[in-house]
Formats: structure tokens, sequence, C-alpha cells
């Protein structure tokens, strides 16, 4: 089996430790977009989701805490100032629905998010006879509705508006673990490409040395022994079929040539002494 010439080696080697290079940096790349996503998409979107969660949860229950103020108002100003802060609660509350359940995209987000819808609508259901029985001081019935009917209601809102805020929190976690994973996976890859990469230059490096720079100190070597007049040696490496064996042999030839003149000189020496 022929050996393969020096130049197809470490062309090969070297084109190996440049591929890898390129999948290291793909890799790096790669990994890194995915966690900028993941990342991303939790700033960007679950993490105001939970904000917005919460500011909906607190504007619904001020909403609750000023019909109360209602009923307990006892003065005109009292009056006033409860219904202002009704109206103004109400309006809020509005808001935050409307800019909370147009953050989900997905059918299961929208859904939940309906849950919430009908669960606020059915509290308001009886938010007007309420209101007017408060402003004509019939406080014992207006009782009755805040208490007996809008009170359970309280209790549906308050399951829905927990069970969005679970569903987002699922969300998120989901988006974290993914995250992880991208860069676990990221992290796996990297060392063992680098792994891959050390092992090709130890291997390049290596051959370097043991593959040519080791055979053509030993050439130069057996070079200046033959410059020398020493021609018993045969050259190292004459019979490999790469670049090192060219050289060798060329310098086999020239040992050869040596050889040769030796010995017509001592065949010429014997003819002269012959003849005297």
């Amino acid at each position: 089996m022929s050996r393969p010439k020096i130049k197809t080696l470490l062309s090969s080697l070297f084109g190996i430790v440049a591929v890898m290079v390129a999948i290291l940096a793909y890799v790096s790349v790669s990994g890194m977009s995915a966690l900028h996503q993941r990342t991303g998409l939790i700033a960007t979107e679950k993490m105001p989701k939970a904000v917005a969660g919460k500011a909906l949860e607190a504007a619904f229950h001020r909403v609750n805490f000023s019909n109360a103020r209602l009923i307990l108002a006892k003065t005109p100003d009292e009056m006033k100032a409860a219904e202002e802060s009704v109206a103004l609660r109400a309006k809020n509350l509005d808001i935050a629905l409307s800019t909370y359940g147009d953050m989900f995209s997905s059918s299961e987000g929208k859904a939940v998010v309906q849950t919430v819808y009908s669960a606020v609508a059915t509290y308001r259901q009886p938010l007007a006879e309420m209101q007017a029985l408060a402003r004509a001081d019939k406080d014992a019935e207006a009782n009755r509705i805040f208490f007996e009917v809008m009170f359970p209601a309280v209790e549906k809102v308050t399951t829905a508006l927990d069970r969005l805020l679970a569903f987002n929190d699922t969300e998120t976690k989901a988006a974290v673990s993914e995250g992880l994973a991208a860069y676990h996976v990221t992290s796996l890859t990297i060392y063992i490409v680098v792994g891959l990469t050390a092992v090709a230059v130890i291997g390049a490096v290596f051959f370097s040395i043991t593959g040519i720079a080791n055979p053509i100190q030993k050439i130069t070597t057996s070079m200046e022994l033959l410059a020398a007049g020493d021609t018993a040696k045969t050259i190292p490496y004459a019979g490999r079929t790469d670049e090192i064996g060219g050289m060798a042999s060329a310098v086999e030839v020239f040992r050869e040539n040596a050889l040769s003149n030796i010995r017509l000189e001592q065949e010429g020496a014997a003819q002269r002494s012959l003849s005297e």
C-alpha cells in the first residue's frame, strides 16, 4: 500500500480543523440565537403578561372595594366621591381586561382569558341594581345583593384570575426550560467540537514532528556523514513513497554514486599495481 503524500495529509488535517472551526462557529451562533430568542420571549411576552395579570387582579379588587365604599357612604360628599371612585375603577378594569386579553395568541390562552371575562361579566350583572339601591339609601338591600350575589362572583373571578396567572406561569417555565435545554445542548456540542478540534491539531503537530521534522533531521545527518566520506550507512526512509522518500532516494543516489566512484578508484589502483 502506497504512502499518502505529505501535502495530502497536511491538507486533510488542516481541512478537518477548518471544518471543526466552522462547525464550532455555527453551533455557537445558532445556540446564542436560540438563547436570545428564549430570553427575548420571556422578557417581551411572559414577564409583561405576569405584570399585566397582577395589575388586572388589583384592578378588579379595587372595583370591588369601591362598590363596598358606595354602600358605606352616608353623606352626599361621600356618595359623590364613592361614585367617582367606582367610575374610575371600572374604567381601569376595562383597560386592564382589554390589555391583558390582547397578549394571548394561543387558543388555550384565549380560552382562559374568556373565563375571566365571563366571571367579571357575572360579577357586574347585579352591579347597577346594587348601586341604585345604595344611592337610594337602601343599604340593607344593597348589602344583600353585594354579599349574597356579588361576593360569590368575586370568588369566581379570583379563581379565573388564578388560573390565568398559573397558565402564564406554566408558559414562562416552559420557555425557561427550553432556554436551558438549548444552553446545555449548545455547551455539550461546543465541548465535543473543541475536543475533536484539539485532537485534530494534536494529530497534525504529532505528524509534523514524527512524519516530517524527525525524518528530515535524520536525512540531513546522513547527508553530512556522506559529505564527510561515510558511505557505509544507507540513507533512511529511501523506501517511502512520499516527499520524504523522494528526498531520501535522491540522497541515496549520491551515496551509490560515491560508492561507485570509490569502487572504480579501487579497481583502477588494482590494475595499476598489476601493470607495475
